[in-house]
């Protein structure tokens, strides 16, 4: 269904529902208004029938206690000044006595209403009526009328009454004087305990009644008469408002169609060119909004072929912060920027990492050729570590101790110095940065070097150097010298990291050579001493032989002195 058709029906339906809901909220209000109104005037007319007849009944039961009151022989004689007793006059007694009587009589002829009187009966079983001036006949005689759903005696009602409240209202239906049909009927009862009577009186109330359902039929009328008018009303409005609704819907068709067919070129992908916008009204608005998103499309597709050709700088800015689309593109060519730069960067990481291993190879190498003397190792070391690092100059310097045993540094290799200014050089521990380094034995980088602190010659002429990097050859805490390196260029962390690295194998190379170097005159010292101690030893076994040769002679002489002493003895 079109919508030229749709908006009416809906706004029909719409206006219908509005109307239903209104119409039913005002008929509430009025059937509560009205209602409310009805109960109040019900209450109203109702405590009206109470306040008389409870005046009543306090009226008849205020004459009986006064005449009770005068009745009795007490008070007679008070009140009159008689002796009941010893009095003759019995007329005056008769009198006094039938006061009661009297006022009882006087209680009959009371009437309010239509056929308002007041009764009296008895409070105990069997209710013996002592005044009805409705009905005098039943005068003397026990009563029973039943009422309500259990068929109660109306008497033994009012004397329950009676017995918790000491009086009270009780409504209930009862026969209409002269007549067989019953009515509604609202009494009051009071007791009177010193005659054990129940006094009360009682009005018919269906003139009430009569009158709260003339009310609440003209209410019903009123109602149905507002419920014909919202419906002529409602008719009237919806067709009006449809009728123009639909002719309304149809001046507006042609531009929504156009809206329509560019919206469904944009769904297909096609390019559309500039929307040119003439309404000035909503659909005018729909239509700029229109030309606003064909020219962010427009946009999006130009940077998106941009982008694609690998133009990754291309400017471009989103339609607003909420462009979900154009903040995408822009975070896409975010990511393949960084996407870039991460390929660049991995590409240069392999190149240092290549860098650091093809070092780590060469220099180990060095290393293990030069372990048996440490001035070809420094030389290796230092010329080839200058031309890796791309630096210019530098030496390496070993710690050496001079005959009063102090320690100093002593350059046995360098590469590229001025060889009149830095040849045989030796530098004490603590002086200058070479120094400094030797005693905290921590690298030294320093990119602002001091004037004429080292100068690099070269064709060209002489010019001092940008960096220079001092590192320390140690082991944990042993010390063994420094390599120093000079250069134009500033050196990059992984480069120094390499050095430092490159500067702990060539310590523990020195150490090796060192302790090789010792050992070799340890031995020349030992072969030393031994061959010494075999020509002792030599000296010693001839010692021996003189002195077993000598030993010899003595002996043999000894022999002979012995045998001639022997021979004679025997001449003898």
């Amino acid at each position: 269904m079109k919508l030229s058709l749709q908006l009416p029906i809906f706004t029909s339906v719409t206006i219908l529902i509005s109307i239903i809901i209104i119409s039913i909220f005002v008929l509430s209000i009025m059937t509560q208004f009205s209602e409310d109104n009805i109960n109040e005037f019900e209450k109203v007319q109702m405590q009206l029938v109470k306040e008389n007849i409870k005046d009543m009944v306090d009226i008849s039961y205020n004459m009986i206690a006064d005449s009770y009151s005068s009745s009795q022989p007490s008070m007679i004689e008070k009140k009159y000044g008689i002796d009941l007793k010893n009095s003759g006059n019995d007329e005056l007694k008769m009198v006094v006595v039938n006061v009661l009587k009297i006022t009882l009589e006087n209680i009959r002829t009371l009437r309010f209403g239509k056929d308002g009187y007041v009764w009296i009966n008895k409070f105990e079983s069997p209710y013996t009526i002592i005044l009805h001036p409705g009905k005098p006949e039943i005068e003397g005689t026990a009563q029973t009328f039943l009422v309500g759903d259990n068929n109660e005696n109306i008497y033994a009602i009012f004397a329950d009454i009676c017995a918790e409240n000491g009086g009270g209202f009780f409504q209930y239906d009862y026969y209409e004087l002269g007549s067989n049909r019953k009515l509604p009927k609202l009494s009051y009862i009071r007791y009177f305990e010193p005659l054990d009577w129940v006094i009360g009186t009682g009005t018919y109330i269906d003139q009430i009644q009569k009158e709260v359902e003339n009310r609440k039929e003209n209410a019903r009328n009123r109602i149905r008469l507002l419920i014909w008018i919202t419906i002529i009303i409602s008719i009237v409005l919806i067709l009006s408002s449809g009728g123009f609704l639909y002719l309304v819907l149809r001046k507006i068709n042609q531009s929504i169609s156009f809206i329509s067919k560019q919206l469904n070129d944009l769904a297909l992908g096609k390019q559309i060119t500039s929307i040119k916008v003439r309404r000035k009204d909503e659909l005018g608005d729909i239509q700029h909004s229109l030309a606003a998103v064909v020219d962010g499309v427009n946009k999006y597709i130009i940077f998106s072929k941009k982008i694609g050709q690998g133009e990754l700088k291309t400017s471009f800015s989103p339609l607003s912060k909420e462009d979900v689309l154009g903040n995408s593109l822009l975070e896409m060519r975010k990511s393949l920027d960084i996407a870039k730069q991460e390929e660049i960067n991995r590409g240069e990481e392999i190149v240092r990492r290549n860098w650091i291993n093809e070092g780590q190879a060469k220099f180990s190498e060095l290393l293990r050729k030069n372990s048996n003397n440490i001035d070809s190792l420094a030389f290796d070391i230092i010329s080839n570590l200058i031309s890796y690092m791309d630096a210019n100059q530098g030496g390496l310097f070993v710690k050496e101790t001079d005959e009063q045993g102090i320690d100093f540094l002593q350059l046995r290799a360098s590469y590229a110095y001025n060889r009149q200014r830095f040849h045989k050089k030796r530098v004490e521990m603590g002086d200058g940065l070479i120094g400094a380094c030797a005693l905290e034995k921590k690298t030294i980088y320093i990119t602002s070097l001091p004037d004429n602190y080292i100068e690099i010659t070269s064709g060209l002429g002489t010019a001092n150097p940008k960096c220079l990097l001092i590192l320390p050859l140690k082991i944990e805490d042993q010390f063994f010298g420094i390599i120093e390196i000079a250069s134009f260029r500033y050196f990059e962390d992984y480069e120094i990291k390499f050095a430092e690295r490159l500067s702990q194998n060539t310590a523990s190379t020195i150490q090796a050579v060192i302790i090789s170097e010792k050992n070799t005159k340890l031995l020349a010292q030992f072969e030393a001493q031994a061959k010494e101690k075999e020509l002792q030893e030599i000296e010693f076994i001839l010692q021996l032989e003189e002195l077993q040769q000598l030993k010899e002679q003595i002996a043999k002489k000894e022999k002979e002195e012995e045998d001639e002493d022997d021979s004679e003895s025997s001449d003898s």
